[in-house]
Protein backbone atom coordinates (compact mmCIF):
# COMPACT_ATOMS: atom_id res chain seq x y z
CA UNK A 1 0.00 0.00 0.00
CA UNK A 2 3.00 2.27 0.74
CA UNK A 3 4.66 1.70 -2.23
CA UNK A 4 1.45 2.20 -4.15
CA UNK A 5 1.06 5.78 -2.03
CA UNK A 6 4.61 6.65 -3.41
CA UNK A 7 4.22 5.97 -6.73
CA UNK A 8 0.08 7.69 -6.87
CA UNK A 9 2.15 10.87 -5.12
CA UNK A 10 2.35 12.05 -8.94
CA UNK A 11 0.57 14.49 -7.21
CA UNK A 12 2.96 16.63 -7.90
CA UNK A 13 3.38 16.54 -11.75
CA UNK A 14 -0.89 17.25 -11.61
CA UNK A 15 0.28 20.34 -9.87
CA UNK A 16 3.14 20.90 -11.77
CA UNK A 17 6.22 20.57 -9.36
CA UNK A 18 9.14 17.79 -9.41
CA UNK A 19 9.12 15.76 -6.77
CA UNK A 20 11.94 13.23 -5.11
CA UNK A 21 11.09 11.30 -1.83
CA UNK A 22 14.02 9.99 0.31
CA UNK A 23 12.97 7.33 2.59
CA UNK A 24 14.32 4.64 4.98
CA UNK A 25 11.70 2.77 7.10
CA UNK A 26 8.87 4.78 7.79
CA UNK A 27 10.29 8.29 7.27
CA UNK A 28 9.87 9.92 4.37
CA UNK A 29 11.66 13.55 3.30
CA UNK A 30 10.04 15.50 0.24
CA UNK A 31 11.95 17.65 -2.35
CA UNK A 32 10.18 19.74 -4.71
CA UNK A 33 13.36 19.36 -6.91
CA UNK A 34 14.93 17.44 -10.01
CA UNK A 35 17.59 16.20 -7.72
CA UNK A 36 16.94 15.04 -3.49
CA UNK A 37 19.79 15.82 -1.24
CA UNK A 38 20.78 13.36 1.28
CA UNK A 39 21.51 16.54 3.20
CA UNK A 40 18.19 17.90 4.94
CA UNK A 41 20.06 21.33 5.44
CA UNK A 42 21.49 21.81 1.77
CA UNK A 43 17.95 21.78 -0.15
CA UNK A 44 17.76 24.03 -3.39
CA UNK A 45 14.01 23.86 -2.84
CA UNK A 46 13.89 25.86 0.85
CA UNK A 47 11.45 28.72 -0.22
CA UNK A 48 8.56 26.41 -1.71
CA UNK A 49 9.34 23.58 1.00
CA UNK A 50 8.63 26.06 3.53
CA UNK A 51 5.35 27.09 1.38
CA UNK A 52 4.12 23.61 0.90
CA UNK A 53 4.57 23.04 4.90
CA UNK A 54 2.25 25.70 5.06
CA UNK A 55 -0.22 24.93 2.76
CA UNK A 56 -0.30 21.10 4.01
CA UNK A 57 -1.14 22.82 7.73
CA UNK A 58 -3.93 24.52 5.95
CA UNK A 59 -5.28 21.39 4.42
CA UNK A 60 -4.86 19.28 7.69
CA UNK A 61 -1.35 17.97 7.41
CA UNK A 62 1.50 17.89 9.71
CA UNK A 63 4.81 17.72 7.53
CA UNK A 64 7.87 18.95 9.16
CA UNK A 65 9.02 22.26 7.87
CA UNK A 66 11.72 20.61 6.21
CA UNK A 67 9.03 18.30 4.51
CA UNK A 68 9.73 15.51 7.02
CA UNK A 69 7.08 13.31 7.11
CA UNK A 70 6.42 10.47 10.01
CA UNK A 71 3.88 7.54 8.87
CA UNK A 72 2.08 5.94 10.94
CA UNK A 73 2.31 1.72 10.63
CA UNK A 74 -1.33 2.01 10.94
CA UNK A 75 -3.26 3.22 7.41
CA UNK A 76 -5.97 1.98 5.45
CA UNK A 77 -5.94 2.67 1.37
CA UNK A 78 -8.80 5.24 2.77
CA UNK A 79 -6.11 7.56 4.67
CA UNK A 80 -3.86 7.13 2.17
CA UNK A 81 -5.85 8.37 -1.23
CA UNK A 82 -6.99 10.95 1.87
CA UNK A 83 -3.73 12.65 2.68
CA UNK A 84 -3.27 12.29 -1.22
CA UNK A 85 -5.57 14.41 -1.81
CA UNK A 86 -5.21 17.19 0.35
CA UNK A 87 -1.25 17.23 -0.35
CA UNK A 88 -2.21 17.56 -3.98
CA UNK A 89 -4.78 20.80 -3.07
CA UNK A 90 -1.46 21.94 -0.77
CA UNK A 91 0.70 21.66 -4.37
CA UNK A 92 -1.80 23.11 -6.10
CA UNK A 93 -2.06 26.37 -3.14
CA UNK A 94 1.66 26.70 -4.00
CA UNK A 95 1.83 26.58 -8.09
Amino acid sequence: MIIEAYWRFNAARQAGLPLRINRVGSLMNLFFAENASYAHHVREDQEIIEKFHLAALNHGLFIAPRGLIALSTVLTDSLVNETIERALLAMKDIT
